[in-house]
């Protein structure tokens, strides 16, 4: 396994990890979006989220979770499919910047993405684990 599937695995559970995240705040508590009006760094922006409805904030964390299961996704797959995730990822980076100076650390969340995304993906995750499955039970029936 390359260090590029190990980055791209990285950022799958990563994704994966903070859809949970964005799911449960929508089903529990989307209004703690309406904090961060506080700290958004696009004029504005803080008076917009103070004033929309708990459905629309609900809404917003629904499809920003289902947003990085896509990207999870695609970045499990091959070929083009990776570096449209990779792509999905830069975009995902770049657009929860304007939401705090928090945020800023995901500059460097996209540094491997645009590193690694012009790269070949010839074999999707699960099929590399399968394949190290089957090479280790090669090895184990040939030592019997």
């Amino acid at each position: 396994m390359h260090k590029r599937d190990f980055v791209r695995t990285g950022y799958a559970v990563l994704y994966f990890i903070t859809s949970i995240i964005n799911f449960s705040i929508g089903l529990n508590n989307p209004e703690i979006l309406r904090s961060l009006s506080e700290y958004a760094l696009i004029p504005h922006m803080g008076n917009i989220l103070s004033v929309l409805p708990a459905w629309v904030l609900q809404a917003g964390l629904f499809l920003f979770s289902g947003y990085q299961v896509m990207l999870l996704l695609l970045l499990l797959s091959k070929g083009i499919f990776v570096q449209l995730g990779m792509l999905g990822g830069i975009l995902f980076h770049l657009a929860i910047l304007p939401f705090g100076w928090f945020n800023l650390p995901n500059i460097l969340f996209m540094a491997p993405l645009l590193f690694l995304v012009d790269r070949e993906y010839d074999t999707s995750i699960p099929g590399i684990l399968i394949s190290k499955l089957k090479s280790g039970k090669r090895k184990l029936t040939l030592k019997s």
